[in-house]
């Protein structure tokens, strides 16, 4: 799986605060899950522990394969407590957000309510320059050419980690952001990965159902689907229970970075969730429980990218090095990395996040990374 420099990191990848500074031991063995089956589970827990050994703090899986799952953690989740890291806990997804606000998107078309090929400009009118040549399909696809907001306004600058991250972004104040810079393209003529779509597809939701896109995707995915432990943070800067504390090394030893305003991601990237629900919301979209067949083949029909995976509406496809297909997306925050993926037919799935030090992972950190992707859904 591609990753770092070869993925492009879905939601914010730099941004950080300056904090106390801390010593950050040595890592610690992966942690199972209580309960949880284990047999077979050998290459998955190596694979797990040396994404700590390649430099994480932490990290955690859950691999759910034709009812049976595999919860598994390694690293120290906070180095002020030297506190094991969990496997159940909670973390940022990151741009796997987007995947959740498409999904909604296409129940509404389902609805009659979108047309993919209707202009943004009819849904939001003046929001875009040249909004009347973009289209709905276009922005999930990121073929809208829209500059990213998130280097508009210099994420990850000295002023940003000393006083930034505690502010409150709208979605307008975004979207002004990415407008105010030359667009990279004419529409649908190009492909560029752009947070600024995903804040524009939180606003299309809004303004087409009279909520807001977190109630929509509330009442249309996680409570039909039992996940519990899946929130919206809005303007909060915290993570609640259990969670990994998220490290960067931008003074001479180690700070801690975790919480920053989560206005400041949106709807390209604010979600809050756990191993299990991730799993659960994958492999539900993948089977047709979220979407009708016909929404579900809009979503699936992918482009090339340029890059090893293709994308499609909200949802990437990749071949891993085994041969098998998967769908999914992967997403960043600061201090936090997800990876959502799930076999074609839904029957094995896998979340992993992991916390790097530093401003994102590095090669051996994305190598080790693969490798528990591989563990996971390469088997029979």
């Amino acid at each position: 799986m591609r990753s770092g420099t070869k993925r492009r990191i879905g939601a914010l990848i730099t941004g950080w605060g300056l904090v106390a500074a801390l010593s950050i031991p040595p890592a610690t063995g992966a942690v199972p899950a209580a309960g949880s089956p284990t047999r077979g589970g050998d290459k998955l827990r190596h694979a797990l522990d040396a994404v700590v050994g390649a430099g994480a703090t932490a990290a955690l899986v859950r691999v759910d394969s034709d009812g049976a799952h595999r919860a598994l953690a390694a690293g120290i989740a906070d180095h002020v407590g030297n506190t094991p890291m969990r496997p159940h806990a909670t973390f940022r997804i990151g741009s796997t957000t987007k995947t959740f606000i498409a999904t909604v998107v296409l129940q509404l078309v389902d609805e009659g309510r979108i047309g993919l090929d209707t202009p943004i400009e009819h849904h939001l009118p003046g929001v875009v320059p040249g909004g009347a040549g973009i289209t709905v399909r276009q922005i999930l696809r990121h073929q809208a050419g829209i500059h990213d907001y998130v280097y508009a306004l210099d994420i990850g600058s000295e002023n940003w980690y000393l006083r930034g991250r505690w502010q409150t972004w709208t979605a307008k104040d975004k979207v002004a952001a990415g407008v105010r810079q030359p667009p990279y393209f004419e529409p649908g003529t190009g492909y560029r990965y752009s947070n600024t779509d995903y804040i524009l597809a939180g606003m299309l939701i809004e303004k087409v159902t009279g909520r807001t896109y977190a109630d929509e995707v509330t009442a249309r995915v996680l409570r039909p689907l039992g996940m519990t432990h899946t929130t919206f943070p809005g303007t909060s800067a915290t993570i609640p229970g259990p969670h990994a504390h998220a490290y960067a090394e931008l003074v001479p030893q180690p700070i801690d970075v975790t919480e920053f305003n989560a206005s400041q991601a949106g709807a390209s990237g604010e979600i809050l969730s756990t191993g299990r629900d991730l799993t659960r919301f994958i492999r539900a979209l993948a089977t047709g429980r979220l979407l009708r067949p016909a929404q579900l083949r809009e979503m699936t029909d992918t482009i090339d990218t340029g890059a090893p995976y293709r994308y499609g509406l909200g949802l990437e496809s990749e071949v891993l090095p085994c041969g098998k297909s998967v769908w999914g997306h992967p997403g960043g925050a600061p201090g936090f990395m997800t990876e959502l993926w799930t076999t074609e037919d839904g029957r094995r799935s896998v979340a992993v996040s992991y916390n790097p030090l530093g401003l994102k992972p590095d090669d051996a950190q994305r190598r080790a990374v693969e490798a528990v992707l591989a563990a996971a859904l390469c088997g029979p």
